[in-house]
């Protein structure tokens, strides 16, 4: 269906990107995430984004939202910030970097059951903090 008032990408480049992204997000992840899905909603002609995330394993702890801002640094979004969590609570930050499309947000979240990240592409967030807001909205959507 639709998540943010977008419809759910069904084309190959859309099931590839999904596929790309759940790959990093394990990989990245170790063995800390299991069952990560991701999904890409919108159209590549207008704003779509990207939501990948899955379990956090039983002995991991949850970072900080400081510790998830430095990470996005290190990955390039210089302007990383902190963001309240919302209520699924655990930890969220949201940063930008430029990419061929005009600017790339990405919000990354962490709590006690579960962690992923949020990519929104052309348009589909208009701030950090309009990125952290639709993140969370997101989570509550998605998130049982």
């Amino acid at each position: 269906g639709n998540l943010l008032s977008l419809p759910r990408a069904t084309s190959a480049t859309a099931t590839h990107i999904a596929s790309n992204i759940k790959k990093k997000e394990t990989a990245s992840a170790g063995d800390k995430l299991a069952g990560v899905v991701a999904g890409v909603y919108g159209r590549s002609t207008g704003p779509w984004f990207a939501i990948a995330g899955g379990g956090i394993c039983g002995t991991c702890s949850a970072k900080s939202a400081s510790v998830l801002a430095q990470n996005l640094v290190s990955d390039g979004y210089a302007d990383a910030a902190t963001f309240p969590a919302g209520d699924k609570g655990g930890a969220l930050a949201c940063g930008s970097q430029q990419a061929q499309g005009g600017p790339s947000i990405r919000c990354t979240w962490v709590d006690g059951s579960t962690a992923g990240d949020v990519f929104y592409e052309n348009g589909a967030a208009s701030s950090l903090a309009d990125a952290a807001a639709k993140t969370n909205q997101a989570r509550a959507a998605v998130e049982r």
